[in-house]
Parts: C-alpha cells; sequence; structure tokens
C-alpha cells in the first residue's frame, strides 16, 4: 500500500481545484457570450418592432390623407361633369320633321370627359402614393 503523505494530498486537491476552475470557466464564458448575444439580439428586435409600427402609422397616415384629397378632388369632377345628365333648360333635338332619334353628342362626350378626368385623376394620385412610399420628392 502507498504511502500518502499532506503534500500529495494538497497536490491532487490543488489539481482537482483547477480542473474544477477550468470546467466551469469552459462552461461561464461561453455562456456570458451567449447571454450577452441574446440581449442584443431582443434589443436590435424591439428596435425594429418600433420602427415598423412608426412606418405602419406613417403609412396609414399618408394613405388616408391621399384618400382624402382624391375624394374631395373626385366629387368636385363630379360636380363638373355630371354623367348622363343634360344641362337644365336646353333642348338641342333636331329641328327637322319627323326626327325620331337624338344626334346629340354632349352627353356621351360628357360622359367621355368624366372617364377620362377620373382615370387622369388615379393615376396622377397613384404616382402621388408611389412617391410618397418610395420617399421621392414631388416632381410638382
Amino acid at each position: 500500500m502507498p504511502n500518502f503523505n499532506v503534500l500529495d494530498y494538497i497536490k491532487y486537491g490543488l489539481c482537482a481545484g483547477i480542473f474544477g476552475v477550468c470546467c466551469f470557466c469552459s462552461w461561464y464564458v461561453p455562456h456570458s457570450h451567449y447571454v450577452a448575444y441574446k440581449a442584443q439580439i431582443e434589443a436590435a428586435a424591439n428596435k425594429q418592432i418600433a420602427l415598423n409600427e412608426f412606418k405602419e402609422k406613417q403609412h396609414t397616415l399618408i394613405v388616408q390623407g391621399i384618400k382624402d384629397e382624391y375624394q374631395s378632388k373626385l366629387d368636385l369632377l363630379n360636380r363638373a361633369y355630371p354623367v348622363g345628365v343634360r344641362p337644365t333648360g336646353t333642348s338641342t333635338l333636331l329641328s327637322g320633321q319627323g326626327a325620331t332619334i337624338n344626334l346629340d353628342a354632349k352627353p356621351s362626350y360628357d360622359v367621355l370627359v368624366n372617364q377620362c378626368s377620373k382615370t387622369t385623376l388615379m393615376l396622377v394620385e397613384l404616382q402621388k402614393y408611389e412617391n410618397e412610399r418610395l420617399g421621392l420628392n414631388d416632381p410638382q
């Protein structure tokens, strides 16, 4: 049976302590890096969530503003070019005898002007919306 003295116990204890410290450090250092990384990712996610909410609110305001402006311009167009309504007090039937049809092109012209102006208004507002969405300056 080997003879152990106190110095041997101290050496073995010291080796076991060093081994324990090494094991703890090999676990703690990566864990602390992981915790820091997790906190960094969480902060970036919260920042992105706040940015997304801000952009969503800004987009809603822009769309509502353009929608309101479009609706007011459309109302003005509808007042300026009523569809299928002749001006009151006018009659443009042919003066010839036996005329059975009206050859007046004014109502269809009013319809055409109304449709063209609505389409133009839609395109202008769509271009304005795209410029706002892309952050471009208004060319007007």
